[in-house]
């Protein structure tokens, strides 16, 4: 039997989203070859080659998506391929050249340096400044953000922290300037800590340093209020309650503060914290989990996974021994929109649960608000194309319908707002064009009007469930989907694996742009994408998919494009005020190589630019 000689493994990363102004998740593969070399590839293409020179010891693995694609560092190696003298950093093609600091002779960090923190990326340029000896930090060591000093502690000769500290939390940018203070003994978080966001107290709790064994350790206890993963200024949720132990038991609340325009205020009228309770349940802590903490019981309300002030969406139902069981139901605010129900299954490595029968679930990133804000937009830009006050109905009929479609589950309120700004825009047009904009005012209150009715009709289906095709975005595709292959091992890959022909969406399939569907078409094997796969698109939701890009998959220790290739731009929708970019040339090895045309598929893949990329160094000239 062949020896393997690489190791391969799916890892998330998570990245920002500056377009849909929320955290999204990405896969990426990471192989690392006994030849000492490790891999990064996204979809088949590959971002990163590392080089390692001691093969003891197992490389530092990237985690963050951006460091991944624009992190470099510049030096020299001096014996035995260690690194010595200067080294800086590169970022996205540029030096900076007061990061870094100087290796030993034996290839060990010495003297001052200016490191970059964890989550080092276009939007956290946040650094940290202090000595290192033989590779261990001690002394004083200060953090920086926009020239500012934010953070501040000490190390111990061990290189532990050590006394008081004020430090960045590990996730921090621009939108999540989130700072803890509180004591380290030897490395470990003692007494009382906080949290504040934006200089203000948003929570915290006690640690309590104990003995374990033959280690120390730092166990939560007492009351706590904590921060969700994906914390940040839309997304201020926070977690309320007990730890007993280490691990959460009783009740714990979830809470969610708005913070955006004048919202605030509005909130303070109605709670004096200005805060709105969203979610929570009960936790019990007696109760064995193999060591990963305390189990969920009984009736829950669970936040969705980029729950924030545009998708608010919520689950609730009941947890039996840590799983869902019953019915679980989906709402977006109060209103009903979705769910199904979970089984209880004894199988050969313990509990577990699945769901069965009928289930309406929402995409990745579903938000009501961005769909009706979509439609508002479309409908104005329209407007301000009206000819002597003429609105061409015809090209209104497709939109409304899809509105319709869409959008019947959306609050009165949210409605009103929506239709009583768009009033008051036509009016300013009223001045100008008096007779034939009467009539688009009266045709807005008709489909202010239909909506309503029809949110009345929608209220008396069994189950809140519209009856208009259970709300299909893509009917037009026969079949969206593909198969798994179930708990196969491949390369080191455990669980399910994509096999087969797939037809899969866009990461952002219709969030924020009602247009934006775009689908890829193509085959896996044991996990990987191979051959031919196809990019389809439309523009209007009456019209069939075409395809308007794509490439090949050849399998060289995983999925790597090759060959011919066009590929969509990452913003790539159907609006009146961008582009629509696609890029043409070709790759080697997942690289791209040579010349590539920019093209503008809105006017016919007129060639509008021109990208010149080396070989050697996969970069733009």
């Amino acid at each position: 039997m062949q020896q393997k000689t690489y190791e391969a493994y799916n890892q998330e990363c998570r990245f920002w989203s500056t377009k849909d102004n929320r955290f999204l998740k990405t896969q990426i593969q990471i192989i690392i070859f006994k030849q000492k070399e490790v891999k990064y590839i996204q979809d088949g293409q590959i971002l990163r080659i590392d080089q390692f020179t001691d093969v003891i010891t197992k490389p530092d693995i990237l985690e963050n998506i951006e460091q991944i694609k624009f992190l470099k560092w510049q030096g020299r190696y001096g014996q035995c391929f260690k690194k010595v003298d200067k080294w800086n950093v590169i970022w996205n093609g540029q030096k900076f050249s007061k990061i870094g600091g100087y290796y030993s002779d034996k290839g060990e960090k010495q003297g001052l340096w200016m490191d970059l923190i964890k989550n080092f990326q276009n939007n956290a340029k946040a650094y940290e400044f202090g000595e290192y000896i033989n590779n261990k930090r001690v002394g004083t060591w200060k953090q920086f953000y926009q020239d500012k000093q934010l953070g501040v502690g000490n190390y111990n000769e061990q290189g532990q922290r050590d006394g008081k500290w004020t430090q960045l939390s590990d996730y921090f940018f621009n939108q999540k300037q989130v700072i803890y203070e509180g004591e380290y003994k030897n490395g470990k978080k003692v007494g009382l800590w906080n949290i504040y966001y934006e200089n203000l107290f948003i929570g915290g709790g006690l640690y309590e340093y104990k003995k374990r064994g033959e280690s120390l350790e730092q166990t939560k206890i007492g009351k706590w209020i904590e921060l969700s993963e994906g914390f940040y200024d839309w997304s201020q949720v926070t977690y309320e309650g007990q730890y007993k132990n280490g691990k959460r038991f009783g009740r714990w609340n979830i809470w969610f503060k708005k913070n955006y325009g004048d919202k605030n205020i509005e909130l303070m009228q109605l709670n004096l914290r200005y805060l709105l309770q969203r979610g929570g349940g009960l936790y019990d802590c007696e109760q064995q989990n193999d060591g990963l903490g305390a189990l969920k019981i009984g009736k829950w309300i669970e936040l969705s996974e980029g729950f924030n002030c545009n998708n608010q969406i919520t689950y609730s139902g009941v947890y039996k021994k840590g799983f869902k069981v019953g019915r679980w139901n989906t709402f977006d605010q109060k209103n009903y929109i979705g769910g199904g129900v979970y089984e209880q299954k004894l199988e050969y490595d313990g509990m577990c649960t699945n769901k069965v029968g009928r289930w309406m679930e929402l995409s990745d990133g579903f938000s009501w608000q961005f769909w009706v804000k979509s439609f508002i937009m479309v409908f104005i830009k329209m407007v301000k194309k009206l000819v002597d006050g003429i609105l061409l109905l015809h090209m209104m009929g497709g939109l409304i319908k899809c509105m319709f479609e869409y959008y019947l589950f959306y609050k009165k309120a949210e409605v009103d707002f929506m239709m009583n700004k768009m009033q008051a825009m036509l009016h300013k047009f009223q001045l100008k064009q008096e007779g034939g904009l009467k009539k688009v005012i009266v045709l807005i209150y008709g489909v202010k009007l239909f909506m309503m009715v029809n949110m009345q009709m929608e209220k008396k289906l069994e189950n809140g469930i519209s009856c208009l095709g259970n709300m299909e975005i893509i009917r037009n595709l026969n079949r969206c989907e593909g198969y798994y292959s179930e708990k196969q091992e491949c390369d080191g890959l455990l669980g399910s694996i994509k096999i087969g022909r797939w037809v899969e969406l866009f990461e952002r399939f219709g969030s924020g742009n009602l247009l934006q569907q775009i689908v890829y078409n193509g085959e896996y094997k044991n996990g990987f994408k191979i051959g031919r796969w196809n990019t389809l698109y439309r523009g209007d939701t009456e019209i069939k998919f075409q395809q308007i890009g794509g490439g090949s998959y050849i399998d060289k220790q995983g999925s790597t494009k090759n060959g011919q290739w066009k590929e969509l731009s990452d913003n790539f929708q159907n609006d009146f005020e961008q582009s629509q970019i696609i890029e043409n040339g070709h790759y080697k090895n997942g690289k791209k190589i040579g010349k590539w045309e920019v093209m503008d598929f809105s006017r016919k893949n007129k060639i509008i630019d021109y990208k010149y990329y080396d070989d050697s160094k996969n970069t733009i000239d």
